[in-house]
């Protein structure tokens, strides 16, 4: 079940092309087999990952993973209007969150150019809902969706380990919990076609960590920019 989800990206990515493709059916033809407001989307995103840990000395530890991470989502959502300037737009699919750190010494060893870097990985199902308000050739507003961790992955990377460890590895340790959900903003505008551009900003609400005997603290934020088509 694990890896399904993964399938499903080109599947989508080659049924948004066949769409896009297809400017002979007009709207009233499509609205025919699929209900108006139906749509998909894909899309790209910067993650971060926040992380705060509490030393055995009581001294509080920071390990923040900001650098530039870029990973990818893709859903099947539905709009509906409510009042005439106002509606619900809610979703569901897949989407990757995360965080990766910049290289620098490992406070493990006292040697200072044994040099550090990791990622991690997150692979979701997700599903939420956002209200929507029109304004200026615009739609935006708030939300809220729910993350189920499908797996979760670190890998690491060494430079000039003592023991000769340098490259990248998979961590098999299970640190974090398996359900997260999140605050967001979504702004959205409608091209011609049906074809939609959008920008959403995803902000952790719970912890992540699920580290038992650790006082750690994780959360996470991702930032996604996507493209669509809607009926």
């Amino acid at each position: 079940m694990k890896y399904t989800l993964l399938k499903q990206v080109p599947f989508l990515c080659s049924a948004f092309l066949i769409l896009f493709s297809m400017p002979q059916l007009a709207p009233a033809q499509l609205s025919s087999i699929i209900p108006e407001g139906l749509g998909f989307e894909i899309g790209l995103g910067h993650n971060q990952l926040f992380w705060k840990a509490v030393d055995f000395d009581g001294t509080t530890l920071r390990g923040n993973r900001t650098a530039l991470s870029v990973m990818p989502s893709a859903r099947i959502h539905y709009k509906v209007s409510v009042t005439q300037m106002a509606g619900l737009y809610t979703f569901f699919g897949y989407n990757e969150f995360g965080g990766r750190s910049t290289e620098g010494p490992h406070r493990s060893f006292l040697e200072p150019d044994v040099l550090y870097k990791d990622r991690f990985r997150f692979q979701n199902l997700e599903a939420g809902v956002s209200g929507l308000y029109r304004i200026a050739g615009f739609n935006a507003g708030l939300g809220a969706k729910v993350n189920h961790h499908l797996r979760k992955t670190q890998r690491y990377h060494f430079k000039n380990h003592p023991m000769g460890r340098d490259g990248w590895q998979t961590s098999g340790f299970d640190l974090f919990k398996d359900w997260s959900a999140d605050a967001g903003i979504r702004i959205e505008y409608a091209l011609l076609n049906g074809i939609t551009l959008a920008g959403e900003g995803w902000f952790g609400l719970t912890e992540l960590s699920d580290m038992e005997g650790f006082t750690t603290y994780v959360r996470q934020n991702h930032y996604r920019f996507l493209i669509g088509y809607r009926l």
